[in-house]
């Protein structure tokens, strides 16, 4: 990760809590066999993830911005309120 210009701030420090605590998943996610459970939290996880960034952008904000890497444009264009529909993000549905 790149750093970053707030990084003591309390939503940063909270989003670097949650990166450290989540960069081990992968390795202890091949010793447990528990889908329908990391399911089920994971997408909490990602709800609450979701939740902020749609704080941060005054509710414009969407799962494939936070999913997909946007290329910088000049007038970049507000993404449209349809983008939550795409096929990505009916893959990644949310629970509440």
């Amino acid at each position: 990760m790149k750093p970053l210009p707030e990084l003591f701030s309390p939503l940063i420090a909270e989003m670097m809590a949650t990166y450290c605590h989540t960069k081990h998943l992968a390795g202890l996610a091949q010793d447990e066999r528990c889908a329908a459970e990391y399911q089920l939290v994971a997408r909490s996880i990602v709800h609450h993830v979701l939740e902020g960034w749609q704080n941060q952008t005054d509710g414009r904000g969407t799962i494939d911005d936070l999913l997909i890497e946007m290329r910088p444009s000049r007038g970049a264009k507000i993404p449209s309120p349809h983008a939550a529909d795409s096929a990505a993000a009916r893959e990644h549905r949310l629970v509440s």
